[in-house]
């Protein structure tokens, strides 16, 4: 398979691939597989096929003095106390689903580097929305944990000089400032990017956040166009570039 290419390369120089999403993994550790079948070879050595937020976990571990990495259920948790523990949360009829809308446009907020801290709010939503960081921050500080949306900017800070192992990016739809950090410090190939895409309708939240203002998933698009990324995308609804 011509596209990939630059994956086999990466990997015969005992490098990694880093992808967009688990499935994305899954897809491609079994694509490599069947290419190695394909040659006669009975066995192979597993390609080195990591999802990006489980790269980045492994990448951090290693380092001294660092806060302690927040499980991805007990991070879940904390987000939904947050939430509910405040007074916007008290109005809303599903916090839950609430609690994870919020946790994914703080994910998104990090990795485009957006300053939360001077973010004016431009209405109710958005202001529930900087309130809810503002605590989870401080929650984690508390805590002296780090969540998974604050590891690139970590790893980027403290890349060692002498790293230059092989990574490749895979199926990332743009290249975020948290990327491009990670790009600029690591040997990070782009090795395939989405050039076309299915974008399907961002779900309302409306039940969840019962006000006239549009939901938290708005804000993330109003203010960069970051729900023009879907997380989960099946391999038959993008192309490389």
């Amino acid at each position: 398979m011509a596209a990939l290419a630059p994956h086999a390369g990466i990997l015969a120089a005992s490098g990694e691939i880093v992808t967009a999403t688990p499935r994305q993994a899954r897809w491609l550790q079994a694509t490599l597989g069947r290419a190695e079948a394909r040659q006669g070879r009975s066995v192979w050595a597993s390609p080195r096929v990591t999802p990006y937020h489980a790269w980045l976990a492994a990448r951090v571990r290693p380092l001294d003095d660092r806060p302690e990495l927040l499980d991805a259920v007990v991070e879940r948790r904390l987000w939904l106390a947050v939430v509910a523990d405040s007074a916007a949360g008290a109005r809303l009829l599903n916090p839950h689903a609430a609690a994870a809308e919020v946790a994914r446009a703080w994910a998104l907020a990090h990795d485009w580097r957006l300053p939360l801290a001077s973010a004016v709010p431009l209405g109710p939503d958005e202001a529930a929305f900087a309130e809810w960081a503002l605590e989870f921050e401080r929650r984690t500080a508390a805590l002296g944990v780090i969540d998974g949306a604050r590891l690139a900017a970590l790893y980027a800070g403290r890349i060692p000089d002498g790293d230059r192992t092989p990574v490749g990016f895979h199926g990332f739809s743009e290249r975020s400032p948290d990327r491009m950090a990670l790009a600029d410090r690591a040997q990070v190939r782009f090795v395939c990017e989405i050039s076309s895409v299915t974008i399907f309708p961002v779900p309302s939240f409306d039940s969840a956040i019962p006000t006239r203002d549009q939901s938290v998933s708005n804000y993330r698009r109003r203010q960069n166009r970051l729900a023009a990324s879907v997380p989960s995308l099946v391999m038959s609804e993008f192309s490389c570039a």
